[in-house]
């Protein structure tokens, strides 16, 4: 089937909930699952669970789609991201969209942001975690000492 019929042909929603949206419980039939296909059934046990992805912690995978893996997402990930989004602010990193903007404020926030957290998880962390931290912050308010006119780098 092309793009094109498919774009046609539309979808279709099947209301699978229990209960009406007056309250009342559904018919058997309603509630069923439509019609398909049959699958043949799996053998259960530790064999048919697919592998995790590599790098990822148990019980902590994420989102997949259009074909790639989520990546774990960790303290230290969530660090670079708040210190890339202060960086974009900043105007050091350019927009998605490829420009480069300058805005203060955000990027005043973001910083205030990532001291708040680190006051908030300390003694929590590894070492490295620490460190991580410590050296965004110093660089992010140097940055944006620089960056307001009241230091020059």
């Amino acid at each position: 089937m092309s793009k094109e019929e498919k774009e046609k042909q539309g979808f279709k929603v099947t209301d699978r909930r229990g209960f009406t949206a007056e309250g009342d419980r559904r018919e058997e039939e309603e509630a069923a699952p439509p019609p398909g296909p049959e699958k043949a059934k799996e053998p259960a046990g530790p064999a048919a669970a697919p592998p995790p992805p590599r790098g990822a912690e148990p019980g902590r995978e994420g989102p997949r789609g259009h074909g790639q893996e989520a990546p774990v997402m960790d303290f230290s990930s969530f660090v670079l991201s708040l210190a890339t989004t202060a960086m974009v602010h900043l105007g050091e990193v350019p927009e998605p969209g490829g420009k480069t903007r300058q805005n203060l404020d955000a990027a005043k926030q973001m910083v205030d942001i990532l001291g708040m957290l680190d006051k908030k998880t300390e003694g929590n962390r590894t070492p490295e975690e620490s460190q991580l931290l410590e050296e965004v912050l110093y660089e992010l308010r140097m940055k944006f000492l620089s960056k307001s006119n009241m230091i020059q780098l």
